[in-house]
């Protein structure tokens, strides 16, 4: 039974849906010739994202963290210049699939992973499980990895003690591979490239990125724009809405697949700022456009492919004491909430990728995976 599936739930489709059903799409090219052309090549061909794209000196710094931060302060008394991110959560937390040593579960944006002032994803899985005894079929969870409160997507735990040992350890070596995708109003200083530097912690929970490369974080990227109306379905037709945040420079946003190489905290939210493009509905970091009478539905960072190898587990005395391999595991979802995603973007990148254990991107240097066979 090691390594096989116990059952696998529905995947994300690409379309916002209450209920879960398997993601598919039409085989698509994952970039077009241009694009791959241009992302293709050498790493030493991609520039590092770093002269203009981290931290200005010390105190520049401190004006912007003195701006955002007025701009936060201000969002409960000042309506007309500063919009509002939707920070409740409207859906509960599901489960992706799970095996004998590990549960995927997509988590919904704006839910705490610990519970703090409500219940947080880790006692919401567990009373879920409590509803229905085949909601998983472990006996319990022990977390592994976190995500931001804002971010919704993929969360793994391990099923047993001895697997979380493993799996946490594997994240550590940096053996398990994230992407992540994030949608930006703003065009940033390259369409492709290499963020890097130690995150230092500011105020207001807030992160800087740095020059210095002590203990640095990096995160691969590659962007490409698009341009969406969000629709809502009316009696069966489709009516098309404006916004504020579709209104601006012609409904043109920025799509982002990220590929994070550390994982630390606020990592990509920093490192979308530091290219002067702050992810959508990120009230921290960046804000969206001004004169807004809207709020946006949610910060648009989504982790949404995970890639695990094969690990050796050796199981503890209670649980038998064997040693023994797991079988690859990963898995890609799409969001489930937010509707200024572009999902076409999205399935060229991931068509057909869940079930490729083989190298994936490998046409594109900034984003290359190796196998998870042959590791």
């Amino acid at each position: 039974m090691s390594g096989s599936s116990l059952r696998a739930r529905a995947k994300v489709p690409l379309k916002v849906s209450p209920s879960p059903r398997r993601f598919s799409s039409p085989s698509s090219r994952i970039l077009s010739s241009s694009k791959m052309r241009r992302c293709s090549g050498q790493e030493s061909n991609n520039e590092l994202v770093r002269d203009g794209f981290e931290e200005e000196e010390e105190e520049e710094e401190e004006e912007e963290e003195e701006e955002f931060g007025a701009s936060i302060k201000s969002s409960s008394t000042t309506k007309e210049n500063v919009p509002r991110t939707t920070t409740t959560t409207t859906i509960d937390p599901f489960v992706l699939r799970e095996t004998e040593d590990i549960l995927a579960v997509y988590k919904p944006a704006n839910l705490g992973f610990h519970s703090e002032f409500e219940d947080g994803l880790v006692r919401r899985l567990r009373k879920l499980k409590e509803r229905d005894e085949h909601f998983y079929e472990c006996k319990d969870i022990y977390p592994v990895h976190r995500l931001d409160k804002p971010t919704s997507g993929i969360v793994l735990f391990a099923t047993k003690k001895s697997s979380a040992k493993t799996l946490s350890r594997a994240f550590e070596n940096k053996r398990i591979v994230k992407y992540y995708i994030g949608v930006s109003q703003r065009k940033p200083r390259k369409k492709m490239g290499t963020v890097n530097g130690d995150l230092k912690k500011a105020r207001r929970g807030m992160y800087k990125l740095m020059r210095t490369m002590e203990n640095p974080s990096k995160t691969t990227f590659v962007s490409r724009g698009f341009s969406v109306v969000s629709s809502v379905e009316v009696e069966d037709s489709v009516a098309k809405v404006e916004d504020d945040v579709t209104k601006e420079k012609n409904n043109f946003l920025r799509f982002f697949l990220f590929k994070p190489e550390t994982g630390k905290t606020h990592q990509i939210r920093v490192h979308a700022k530091s290219l002067g493009s702050a992810l959508l509905g990120d009230n921290m970091y960046g804000s969206v456009a001004n004169n807004s009478n809207n709020s946006v539905d949610r910060m648009y960072l989504h982790a949404c492919a995970v890639r695990v190898p094969k690990l050796e587990v050796i199981e503890d005395e209670d649980e038998g004491g064997e040693k023994y391999e797991t079988e690859p595991f990963q898995i890609v979802c799409a969001p489930h909430e937010g509707k200024y995603w572009g999902t076409d973007i999205f399935q060229e990148w991931f068509a057909d990728k869940e079930e490729d254990y083989g190298p994936w991107f490998d046409d594109v240097s900034l984003l290359r995976s190796h196998s998870m066979i042959k590791i």
